[in-house]
Formats: C-alpha cells, sequence, structure tokens
C-alpha cells in the first residue's frame, strides 16, 4: 500500500466510523484539533503526496474513541474517498 492509498484508507475509516457514530465531520475535527479545510485538501487530494501524518491519525483516533491502529488497516473500502 503506498503513502497516498494509506491516507485514502485513514480517511475512509474516519468517515465509517463517525457516521457509525452518529458525529459529525466538523465534530471529529473539532475534536481532533485538526481543520476541516485541512481534511477536505487531504482528501480532494490537494495534499495528496504529503498525506496525513502519524500525530493526525493520534488525533483522530482519540476523537473517535479508537485505537489508531483502527484507521490503518483497510477494514472499509478505502479507495472510495
Amino acid at each position: 500500500m503506498t503513502g497516498i492509498e494509506l491516507t485514502h484508507c485513514v480517511l475512509a475509516n474516519v468517515e465509517a466510523l463517525r457516521i457509525a457514530q452518529g458525529s459529525t465531520f466538523a465534530a471529529v475535527c473539532k475534536a481532533a484539533g485538526v481543520s476541516k479545510s485541512y481534511l477536505y485538501s487531504i482528501r480532494k487530494g490537494a495534499r495528496g503526496e504529503r498525506g496525513v501524518t502519524l500525530d493526525v491519525v493520534a488525533r483522530l483516533a482519540d476523537a473517535l474513541d479508537v485505537d489508531p491502529s483502527l484507521l490503518l488497516l483497510p477494514r472499509t473500502p478505502c479507495n472510495d474517498t
């Protein structure tokens, strides 16, 4: 899996988990201390070459109350972002 594929996988997992938890994208971003525009730009490919950092993965996992490894595992269709 490439870095870009991993980034898309993380974002797909965040989306699936936040929907399952009944949370909004804005609420997860706020709880993680990550701007919505930052994640939107990664999702749309503007920062796809750089990807998401492990710090951001950890903060998103905390916001979703899950282990960070759950965001890294391809549990959901990761190419649908």
